[in-house]
């Protein structure tokens, strides 16, 4: 009989494996009703009970309740309670017997032996199940992370007058950190952006926030009015989800190596130059903490081997297992002490977090982009 409990259980079409025991209980017992029900299913709510409880159905069972299932059991029956099972999720074996059979001590073992069975059977299967559907949401965020790198790589172009390199490294499968490089003519626009809280909900907002930055690009390349143009349209579903967006927008020209900024709450932002290495600091809030913000927008010109850094937070706040931040400071030491081109320089400051870090989980994403003129003015 338990070999036939056993063979019972190896259901993988979607029948309730619960039903299935039950009839094969029914078989191996000799009994007339079986049902397999958690405790609030019978209306039973005992706070603890002996190994085996024998009760009158009449009494533990609600009268009114579904005649396919638990009403089938009503009159003197017996409930068996697996010892071993939590209260929260214990499983109640109710039989009962044929009106010609005695229950015997033996039966009452028979059936407590059983009633163990059929909760580690449920229990397995249960637990089958959920490492499947843990599999198929790995996969379908493994998927979306795909999807979102392509997204964040497609648009990037072969700038004029400058070389750019970047770098995406998401804490988990997707990520909200976004970034564009765009070009218009002789203008390239650089933007980095970084969508509060992590996981799916971040990496929608953030897919949400790059589609209005490039279709926003098409129309103008001024980086304050592409962040209140971004901020009109983004702000209400930010609300909703209680999030914000870091924004970081600068646009260089070719033609006279001016660079315009403007800086929605974004750090760091670094620039290097012949005076040395400076932070240019946000100077407006976040998108979708205050309403209705006119951004500010500095104009700067990059110099033949000047470099502008734009990082995500998570480059700075990496932290140490001592809970140490890498910091911006040593961002800075490695942007005065490196005269590497951008892909360099990215490399490096990518091996100095993983040496920093020393094996530690990386807590949020880290994404880079660094870019550096080639001269003054490129015709």
């Amino acid at each position: 009989g338990m070999v036939d409990l056993l063979q019972a259980a190896r259901v993988d079409d979607g029948t309730d494996l619960r039903q299935v025991l039950a009839e094969r209980v029914r078989e191996v017992l000799h009994v007339d009703v079986v049902a397999i029900v958690t405790p609030a299913e019978a209306g039973w709510h005992a706070a603890s009970s002996p190994r085996i409880a024998v009760r009158e159905l009449d009494a533990a069972l609600q009268p009114d309740a579904t005649p396919a299932t638990i009403s089938d059991a009503l009159g003197q029956g017996w409930i068996a309670r697996p010892a071993s099972a939590d209260d929260a999720d214990s499983l109640l074996l109710i039989v009962r017997p044929r009106a010609d059979q005695t229950l015997s001590s033996p039966m009452l073992r028979m059936t407590q032996a059983t009633a163990e069975l059929c909760a580690t059977l449920v229990g397995q299967a249960r637990r089958h199940e959920e490492a499947l559907e843990r599999q198929r949401l790995a996969r379908q965020l493994e998927f979306a992370g795909e999807v979102q790198r392509h997204l964040l790589r497609q648009d990037s172009t072969r700038p004029r007058g400058l070389r750019v390199s970047t770098s995406y490294e998401p804490a988990g499968a997707v990520g909200g950190d976004l970034y564009a490089i765009l070009r218009a003519g002789d203008q390239t626009l650089l933007a980095l952006g970084d969508v509060s809280g992590k996981g799916a909900p971040a990496a929608l907002l953030m897919a949400e926030a790059k589609a209005l930055l490039q279709r926003h690009a098409q129309r103008t390349t001024d980086p304050a009015e592409l962040l209140a143009r971004v901020s009109a349209d983004l702000t209400a579903d930010l609300d909703r989800s209680h999030a914000f967006l870091t924004l970081a927008v600068a646009r260089f020209d070719a033609a006279s190596g001016a660079l315009s900024l403007a800086n929605a709450g974004h750090a760091p932002v670094l620039l290097k130059s012949q005076d040395g290495v400076r932070l240019l600091e946000p100077q407006d809030p976040p998108i979708g903490v205050v309403e209705g913000v006119s951004f500010a927008q500095r104009e700067l010109v990059l110099s033949a081997a000047d470099t502008l850094l734009i990082a995500s937070d998570g480059i700075s706040d990496r932290e140490d297992p001592d809970d140490h931040r890498f910091g911006i400071d040593r961002l800075v030491g490695i942007m005065q002490q490196s005269e590497a081109q951008p892909r360099n320089l990215v490399a490096k400051i990518r091996s100095a977090t993983e040496r920093f870090a020393h094996g530690r989980v990386q807590g949020d994403d880290m994404t880079l982009v660094v870019a550096q003129a080639k001269s003054a003015a490129v015709a």
